[in-house]
């Protein structure tokens, strides 16, 4: 699957779209296949580096906000099923989805 990522902080010249590993969702998480990604100012205060010290390490993803479509549930997953349209954030830390809400 592809995703934007960035290694270093910086402007946004440091953002890379490439290929990655696609995720399996953990008991309680979704996975959506992405149709839309919206970056926010808060993206961008993200790859400048704010709060650089209480996220994950780089590489680090980007796209706070998400619509697609439900492609795989974790264990223990309710309300939501393959196939369904969702929208919502993601987590912050960006690596996981975050319980979509369904429309």
């Amino acid at each position: 699957m592809k995703a934007l990522q960035f290694d270093r902080f910086g402007s946004p010249d440091v953002i890379v779209l490439r290929d990655v590993p696609q995720p399996e969702p953990g008991p309680g998480q979704v996975r959506i296949a992405v149709r839309a990604c919206g970056l926010t100012p808060a993206d961008w205060h993200i790859v400048d580096g704010l709060l650089a010290d209480h996220l994950p390490p780089l590489p680090r993803g980007l796209g706070l906000e998400v619509a697609g479509t439900v492609d795989a549930l974790g264990e223990g997953v309710t309300g939501v099923q393959i196939g369904d349209r969702v929208f919502g954030p993601a987590t912050f830390d960006g690596r996981r989805p975050a319980p979509p809400s369904t429309r």
